[in-house]
């Protein structure tokens, strides 16, 4: 027991070799009285005492070692004279086994601890009551480490509660009030931030003897920062950092805290420079420690602060990622993983790396799932995101996500919730994209159902689904269908003044007009729209492009040709200007004029203009659509009409070989596939080689007239085709 008491005088001079071989000799002494009713006792508080000793030298696995050894004793020995006190060693050994796991980064495992602690010390809280303070004091700044913002907030209260019911007044509960001030800044809540970091100054200066100057002027730097005097706050700062530079290496990982807190007072106030000194200085401090949360914690931030400032973006990167392996290795599926995910993303994003983008955000999909469960209202918004990221590449793979999506915010938001008529919009889109309108106009048909009771009628959203639902029905062949919802939508945005807005529902009616054979009406939509948009945005700009476009197809539905090659020569020019050689919005003015050309007989020019059109298709990756498929079968005719055959055959079978790849391309115009396969069968430099003698009878050349009806495996009748090529081709 001298021993003991020695050994425990050795350590409060922090002579820990000395203590230590005090314990060992202890303990050497027990073993030759085994007999002693006291022994077992001893050996226990002995170990106990010596597992806290390794803990303060930070040797954490020769404390652990110490103390489940103590903790075995008293599993073993359950009648000792003071039972009492042997549950609180149990409990307390609990607890500091807890603090060298988190010694030796394991976080997970030292929650369990302080649980299992705590348990033990409420059993007997009466003669607990400091200790258990203690613990709370210890959960709570774990979470706040872990990144679980409403437990520590929850927690430290209790301890803060805790210790005043017990009267407590010390250091300890300054250090809960400090803790607590910053999460309480963190989730922007000012007043109980301002109130915590004044009591913790209140006690902090009563207990000077107990604590750090550090931690006062840290305090009473965030408290100005808070009550708008940045420069007292900087002047406490700096301070604060002339301790932590020369702060001992047993307390690096709060070094590392207190820099980052510093840091990211800095970045708030616009102080950048200052803000990543003091991000590095805690990068610094934990550089040997590479399991650290505080430190992850810390390369998150300036990740994020980099990100912010639009600079260093693969620094950036390099951060995160480092901060991602920590948290996702330290923690699991957790918040702060699916934070880091998303900064990942939003990086990628910006480098327009669509692929990196969707990969973390099925990351992101997988952590959130694992965390909330799959049918967790949580997991919607991610695959929201990683379907609208997957429309460019998969649009199927982009479907069956927002239909997931759909399917969870139908059940946890309700069948009228705004984000369900978002997500049915993102769904007929990409029906819409596919050319499966009538799907299309089921959804936002769906989504107007919604928008009709959670907005007014003259909301510029329902506006915006009014005129998409026209578009569909226009599209799926009902013209007098479209055009109610069409007016609707313009009259919603005229209502507005959304100039471009207003235009692209012209436009679409003049489409309608068009559909319905009044080509004047349609000039007359066309013509207005150019007007509006000249007036407002200049003759150069690429939506009067798209309106001439627009214009021209419908001169030539009039029979005004001469005035529709103009139509697309301006076109064409004006997105030249707006866009570099090779822009997708070049292209429908060259397939256009190529078209034009070939039906007026200039074929050197339509297959010039054609040619471009499919280099640019295909520089853009976007040759899986009919009007592509559609040019290269007129591209076909045209080399077959100046008799250059094997060229004919090379268009025609690239034309079939991306046809037959689409069942949805094969299920709605079945008889196109055959009509391509007869071009490639039928063709032979016997026939002869006269120009065609319009566009229509160049396409249909080598059908056969008696072919009426058409089915899979049939080939087009002339008028279906001519129909096909319209939709395609000339209405767009």
């Amino acid at each position: 027991n001298a021993l003991n008491c020695i050994a425990l005088a050795l350590a409060e001079g922090h002579f820990w070799t000395e203590s230590i071989s005090r314990f060992k000799d202890a303990s050497k002494l027990l073993e030759n009285i085994q007999d002693h009713p006291a022994t077992a006792e001893l050996s226990t508080t002995i170990l106990y005492c010596r597992g806290s000793v390794h803990l303060a030298n930070l040797e954490p696995t020769r404390c652990l070692k110490q103390l489940k050894n103590c903790m075995k004793m008293i599993d073993k020995n359950k009648g000792f004279n003071s039972d009492d006190q042997m549950k609180t060693i149990w409990g307390l050994s609990m607890l500091k086994m807890g603090d060298a796991l988190l010694l030796m980064d394991e976080y997970r495992e030292a929650m369990k601890h302080y649980v299992q602690a705590l348990d033990a010390l409420y059993k007997d809280a009466s003669n607990n009551r400091v200790e258990i303070g203690s613990a709370l004091l210890r959960k709570g700044r774990l979470h706040q480490m872990m990144g679980q913002a409403e437990n520590a907030k929850r927690v430290l209260k209790e301890c803060v509660q805790w210790k005043r019911e017990i009267g407590e007044s010390s250091g300890e509960v300054a250090l809960a009030l400090s803790y607590l001030g910053d999460v309480y800044s963190d989730e922007t809540s000012t007043q109980e931030a301002i109130r915590s970091f004044e009591s913790a100054s209140t006690l902090f200066e009563a207990f000077s003897d107990e604590i750090e100057q550090s931690d006062l002027d840290l305090v009473a730097g965030k408290t100005a920062e808070l009550n708008g005097d940045y420069d007292t706050c900087v002047k406490h700062f700096n301070e604060v950092v002339e301790f932590l530079e020369q702060a001992p290496d047993e307390r690096k990982i709060r070094t590392c805290y207190d820099f980052r807190c510093i840091a990211r007072i800095f970045e708030r106030n616009g102080d950048e420079d200052k803000a990543l000194e003091a991000y590095d200085m805690s990068i610094a401090a934990s550089e040997d420690a590479d399991g650290s949360l505080e430190r992850a914690s810390t390369l998150f931030y300036k990740g994020t602060f980099l990100v912010t400032r639009g600079s260093m973006k693969n620094e950036a990167l390099k951060l995160l990622e480092s901060s991602l392996n920590t948290r996702i290795t330290k923690l699991g599926p957790c918040e702060c993983v699916i934070a880091t995910l998303q900064k990942i993303a939003s990086i990628h994003r910006s480098n327009g790396d669509t692929e990196e983008t969707a990969n973390t955000f099925s990351k992101i999909r997988d952590c959130t799932e694992v965390l909330y469960g799959d049918d967790s209202e949580k997991v919607a918004p991610v695959l929201y995101e990683l379907a609208e990221l997957k429309e460019s590449t998969n649009k199927g793979e982009a479907l069956a996500l927002f239909g997931q999506c759909l399917d969870i915010q139908k059940r946890k938001l309700g069948q009228t919730h705004p984000e369900v008529a978002n997500t049915l919009q993102k769904i007929g889109f990409i029906h819409a994209s596919k050319e499966n309108f009538h799907k299309a106009y089921d959804c936002y048909a769906g989504a107007v159902d919604i928008q009709q009771i959670i907005f007014s009628d003259s909301d510029p959203r329902l506006a915006e689904t009014y005129h998409m639902l026209g578009s569909a029905a226009r599209k799926g062949g009902d013209p007098e269908r479209a055009l109610p919802f069409l007016l609707d939508a313009f009259a919603i945005r005229e209502e507005h003044g959304y100039q471009r807005q207003i235009c692209e529902t012209l436009q679409e009616i003049g489409h309608v007009h068009r559909q319905l054979k009044d080509p004047t009406a349609a000039i007359s939509c066309y013509e207005k729209s150019i007007g509006i948009l000249s007036e407002a945005y200049g003759d150069m700009d690429e939506k009067v492009g798209d309106m001439y476009l627009s214009l021209g197809h419908a001169k030539r539905d009039n029979d005004q040709t001469t005035e529709a090659v103009q139509c697309y020569v301006k076109a064409l020019n004006i997105q030249k200007d707006a866009h570099a050689s090779g822009h997708p919005r070049l292209a429908a003015p060259l397939r256009s004029l190529g078209v034009l050309n070939f039906q007026i007989g200039n074929l050197d020019e339509a297959v010039h203009c054609l040619d471009e059109y499919v280099r640019i298709k295909e520089l853009n990756k976007q040759i899986e659509a009919m009007e592509y498929i559609l040019t290269l079968e007129i591209l076909g005719d045209i080399h077959r009409a100046k008799g250059n055959y094997e060229e004919a055959d090379k268009y025609w079978s690239m034309a079939l070989q991306i046809f037959s790849r689409n069942n949805e391309f094969i299920a709605q115009h079945p008889g196109l596939g055959q009509s391509l396969s007869n071009r490639l069968s039928n063709n032979s430099n016997d026939e002869g080689t006269g120009l065609f003698q319009g566009l229509m009878n160049g396409i249909t050349r080598g059908l056969s007239e008696e072919v009426m009806d058409v089915g899979v495996g049939r080939p087009l009748p002339a008028q279906e085709e001519e129909n096909v090529i319209q939709q395609y081709i000339f209405m767009e």
